[in-house]
């Protein structure tokens, strides 16, 4: 059993330092949305989650960022402006497309109740 467990976590972690970046669509286009961060989780695949939710409260994630710059607080209002592109969605390497963060803004602390405006 514990053998399993390392052979797909060595599995997991080959395939995705051995992989390029993984290619954008043939159509990229860039979305932005104005979220507040929840928190990280590990999801099914071999990268972290980047939970958020919406204006509404409901659940947004990202399977990935490039942008380096930003550091993510629980509770901060950002605009978020992404793309979706190709990517491994599971451990067993599956490849899929997925929302990946180009970049993150600050623009609000959670002290606010309301919702920020744009």
């Amino acid at each position: 059993m514990m053998r399993s467990i390392l052979y797909w976590a060595l599995f997991g972690l080959l395939f995705t330092a051995c992989s390029p970046n993984a290619p954008k669509t043939s159509s990229p286009e860039l979305q932005t949305a104005t979220l507040q961060f929840i928190d990280f989780s590990s999801g099914d695949g071999p990268s972290l989650s980047y939970n958020f939710k919406d204006s509404n409260g409901l659940p947004v994630s990202f399977r990935c960022n490039d942008d380096p710059k930003i550091s993510f607080y629980k509770g901060k209002w950002l605009k978020i402006t992404y793309i979706p592109r190709e990517g491994v969605v599971s451990c067993d390497g599956k490849r899929g497309i997925e929302d990946c963060i180009v970049k993150a803004e600050l623009i609000a602390d959670s002290i606010k109740t309301d919702f920020p405006t744009p």
